[in-house]
């Protein structure tokens, strides 16, 4: 019985859960939706940087801690946009790099403008089963022997490809996509060998004076099997600093998470966002720990780039 539990939690804690955690949910895909929507990339006129750093369940040995830099640029002259992203997490045995490149075509009409994105995805998993240790195992000086097929050399190192598939939209009354990315394992006895992931994202803005923006936020993630639902909503002063309160809940209304998150424009073109996120379930909060994420957003643009695109006045955004 301990056996099979230390294998358990070394699935729990190391072969984690593939489809979330190679496109990490990250809490400030609020402020920056190209985070989980590549269809998303080009979409705020301007050349946007964004670095984020997530630290989930503070207190749990083995927890997953993500870092992912990326960059999306608008390709004016083609109506496209372009986008790069970097990622690496550390997860209970596992340590994994990788890369997202994706490539969109932006649509515009009088009244709607949408975009279509297709990107790819490889990273690279490594496991270090020497920080595991079995019941039957031999630990000495001389021999570091775990007694245990599970653990076998060939399985050390796995690499996943991966398909991104995206639609934006924007209008006057609604923005937001969806979003489907396709993993498929290499070489691998742990993770299964094909997932699926949808993200759905719907959104507006509305203004309620000449300081202050309201932003409801909806996002439905579903495998096909378990579906979770997470609501924001985001309340802007004076376009610089900025707050907002999230849930989210897993199946049939069932709550996990709540947040708060706080940005602030320290200078111009440059912003930063905090985000803290407490488990809301019967297991304890001192299990866990609360979960933290840091961004840095920087954009800038070519003002003489942009104006050549004046004659599209109905989208603010494309042009700003």
């Amino acid at each position: 019985m301990t056996k099979k539990l230390i294998i358990l939690l070394f699935i729990l804690t190391g072969g984690i859960d593939v489809d979330a955690q190679s496109q990490v949910i990250f809490a400030s895909k609020n402020f920056d939706h190209y985070l989980q929507n590549i269809a998303y990339a080009g979409l705020e006129g301007k050349t946007v940087f964004t670095i984020v750093h997530r630290d989930q369940w503070a207190a749990f040995n083995g927890r997953p801690i993500n870092q992912q830099f990326q960059f999306n640029m608008p390709l004016l002259r083609l109506k496209s946009a372009m986008g790069l992203a970097m990622f690496h997490e550390s997860i209970g045995l596992q340590n994994s790099f990788g890369l997202r490149p994706s490539f969109n075509k932006i649509f515009l009409s009088k009244r709607i403008l949408y975009s279509i994105g297709i990107g790819g995805s490889y990273s690279r998993i490594n496991y270090n089963f020497s920080k595991a240790i079995t019941p039957e195992g031999i630990y000495s000086n001389s021999v570091f022997d775990h007694q245990e097929p599970f653990f076998i050399d060939n399985y050390k190192n796995t690499s996943i490809l991966g398909i991104n598939l995206a639609f934006w939209i924007q209008s006057k009354w609604l923005e937001g996509g969806i979003s489907f990315q396709s993993l498929k394992t290499l070489r691998s006895r742990i993770n299964p060998d094909l997932r699926n992931l949808a993200i759905l994202t719907l959104t507006n803005e509305y203004k309620l004076s000449d300081l202050w923006r309201f932003r409801p936020i909806i996002h439905v993630y579903t495998n096909l099997f378990q579906n979770q639902i997470e609501l924001f909503s985001n309340l802007n002063y004076n376009g610089k600093i900025f707050g907002g309160i999230g849930i989210r809940g897993i199946q049939r209304n069932s709550l996990d998470a709540i947040q708060f998150s706080f940005g602030y424009e320290i200078f111009p073109k440059i912003v930063l966002c905090a985000t803290v996120e407490s488990r809301i379930s019967p297991v304890s909060e001192k299990k866990f720990g609360l979960t933290q994420e840091f961004g840095l957003k920087y954009s800038f643009s070519n003002k003489r780039e942009f104006e050549r695109q004046r004659g599209i006045d109905y989208n603010p955004r494309w042009i700003d």
